[in-house]
């Protein structure tokens, strides 16, 4: 135990089978700094209309039922868009054109092939 060094930690409760997944190289790190700018700007944008929002509902939202009408009417609003986004918004690929770990990838509604 003393002195070798740790080359794989296997201490979680489950495990999936083999980890065979290569590693990314540096060719991601301009993709990462890409998504963290997106990111950052959308949390920004977001940061402002919370505020806004938060304006108006002190404003118009006086009373504890209009608050639980609120939150209904958001969450059905909400589940209903990210429920049928992927059904609207479809990018199929061929599956020759994926070449990085294609075992990994799954295209949603999408035909084999």
């Amino acid at each position: 135990m003393y002195g070798e060094g740790i080359t794989k930690i296997e201490a979680s409760v489950l495990k999936f089978g083999s980890n065979d997944v290569n590693p990314p190289f540096l060719e991601v790190i301009p993709c990462a700094f890409i998504i963290g700018i997106i990111c950052g700007v959308l949390g920004g944008i977001f940061v402002i209309i919370n505020s806004n929002m938060g304006i108006i509902r002190k404003k118009y939202i006086t009373t504890n039922w209009l608050k639980i009408i609120e939150a209904i009417i958001f969450s059905i609003l909400t589940t209903t868009t990210f429920y049928w986004l992927p059904t609207v918004v479809t990018n199929c690929e061929d599956d020759a054109a994926l070449t990085v770990n294609e075992e990994l990838v799954v295209q949603y509604d999408c035909p084999s092939g």
